[in-house]
């Protein structure tokens, strides 16, 4: 169960919300805290949403990732990083990185 935060596109959700996961394995209370976007499929077979005790099913689930910004390209000051975003709106040009 968690709590809907903002719906980005699709019917609006509020409140709490149940979806039904397929996995292999359960996942911790700790990873489930620290979710910030979902993907989510609403079931549409009659029977599962009682079967289940969910109205969802959750396609996918991230927890929030870390991205620096600096004016300052990432492999001029010795970093690696895996892809870096850059943004030539602005003035000087900003480069956004992730360091693993």
């Amino acid at each position: 169960m968690t709590q809907v935060e903002k719906t980005v596109q699709g019917k609006p959700l509020s409140g709490r919300i149940t979806a039904a996961v397929i996995a292999h394995t359960g996942m911790n209370s700790r990873y489930m805290r620290a979710i910030r976007f979902v993907i989510l499929e609403p079931i549409e077979d009659e029977d599962q949403p009682r079967k289940l005790r969910a109205d969802f099913y959750l396609k996918e689930a991230s927890p929030p990732q870390q991205m620096f910004c600096s004016s300052y390209d990432p492999k001029d000051i010795g970093l690696k990083p895996e892809e870096t975003y850059v943004s030539q709106t602005e003035n000087p040009r900003t480069y956004c990185f992730e360091v693993n």
